[in-house]
């Protein structure tokens, strides 16, 4: 049930433009504004909830919520700090962290590492427990600390870096404009509720995460210098691929009529073994499985479709057998013989993960007739941890080309 007009929820956030910023509303109010704040009052606008926005300093925010002095915080990445006291919601939105420095140095724990104090990257950089991050409370003193020479770099959001260039002082601009960006990671930002909240109000997260994936959606899109290299990488492993097994062969099986495929479909999908089996535990399917585990987890899944969209070979069991009304597969349809399909940014909940399909279109068994499909789950953030998106100065827009990436001696856990 929707809780009466006095009795909002009271949600708290940090000033990270231009995710969440304060705005004037009048003579003598503020009221907290940017994109974040508009995807979360669109998902209680779907659960016609009311809700208030107050912007504090996260430290404080987050000593609030775990206190129970209000029901929510965001948006913050994954933290051992709120668990056990606040449940993590379905992501909000998708940052991209750069490591600026005048050098244009990929980030070193031996640094000394500029952060906003209680941010997601001090939280994060704090529980690797490899480097202890030089905090402040605002950018201005983050500015001060790199015109002095006190800090190394400044761990930052690409959006925040570029819109604090926007609106900083003439100083603060000096020292942030000699600064090379330098790509660290993808981070995702969620709210945390507080478990008592959610405790009184069961229903609450199950229908919150609902109406957050439509408000989200079509706002997670990766840049072209991402899509670039996803569709690189992907064309580097299609081709190691076809190395260990004949697709187009692969690809083959008898034709059906469309009642046929229903019918396994659904024995399919009710886990019958004896429909299921032959194809799961096929020579092809043996030989996704064993290429899929040299991927280094850059993908999740990888199977075969013929030309009708039914399974082939799998590296798993799927959800379904015929994938014909899938878009994934639907892509295929659209393009010549070897050519690359991506799919849009997904996030699984299960796994916690973004993830993308890329789907190959091969040539036809015989005649001149569409063929079949190979499709890889490709774990993005696997994929962009191990290659590198081009440096960017804060001039600069972020080139479109990618290079294998310099690995870091450690990984933050």
């Amino acid at each position: 049930m929707p809780l009466a007009a006095s009795e909002k929820v009271m949600l708290y956030t940090y000033e990270a433009p231009p995710y969440q910023f304060a705005v004037r509303a009048g003579p003598d109010s503020v009221a907290v504004a940017g994109s974040t704040v508009t995807t979360m009052d669109c998902a209680f606008r779907g659960m016609d909830e009311p809700v208030s926005f107050s912007l504090l300093p996260a430290r404080l925010a987050i000593h609030r919520l775990k206190s129970g002095v209000g029901d929510g915080y965001f948006a913050v990445t994954p933290t051992r700090v709120l668990e056990g006291s606040a449940t993590l919601s379905q992501p909000v939105a998708l940052e991209k962290w750069y490591y600026f420095s005048q050098t244009r140095q990929k980030l070193d724990w031996s640094d000394r590492i500029g952060v906003l104090a209680g941010s997601s990257e001090a939280l994060w950089l704090e529980r690797s427990g490899l480097t202890k991050p030089v905090a402040v409370a605002d950018t201005s003193q983050l500015a001060a600390l790199v015109r002095t020479g006190r800090i190394d770099g400044v761990l930052m959001d690409w959006k925040t870096m570029s819109f604090l260039l926007q609106r900083g002082t003439r100083d603060d601009l000096q020292s942030l404009r000699q600064l090379k960006g330098s790509f660290v990671r993808f981070a995702t930002l969620h709210a945390y509720f507080n478990n008592d909240f959610l405790e009184r109000r069961p229903q609450f997260l199950g229908r919150f995460n609902t109406e957050l994936s439509r408000c989200v959606s079509g706002t997670f899109i990766l840049e072209e210098p991402s899509q670039q290299l996803l569709k690189s990488a992907s064309q580097s492993m299609f081709s190691e691929l076809a190395m260990a097994i004949d697709l187009v062969a692969a690809s083959a099986s008898p034709h059906r009529t469309d009642q046929e495929i229903a019918a396994i479909d659904t024995r399919w999908q009710a886990g019958d073994k004896a429909t299921t089996e032959p194809y799961t535990d096929s020579a092809n399917s043996r030989l996704l499985k064993q290429w899929q585990s040299k991927t280094q987890r850059r993908v999740n899944e990888v199977f075969i479709v013929d030309d009708q969209g039914a399974i082939t070979a799998t590296s798993h069991l799927t959800s379904d057998f015929w994938q014909g009304d899938e878009q994934k597969f639907l892509d295929s349809r659209k393009l010549e013989p070897g050519e690359i399909a991506l799919s849009a940014l997904t996030y699984d909940v299960s796994t916690q993960r973004f993830q993308v399909y890329a789907t190959l279109a091969l040539s036809p068994v015989e005649g001149d007739a569409a063929g079949g499909a190979v499709i890889l789950g490709l774990d993005v953030e696997q994929i962009l941890d191990l290659y590198a998106l081009p440096d960017a100065g804060l001039n600069d827009s972020p080139a479109e080309t990618a290079s294998p990436k310099s690995r870091l001696a450690m990984t933050p856990p």
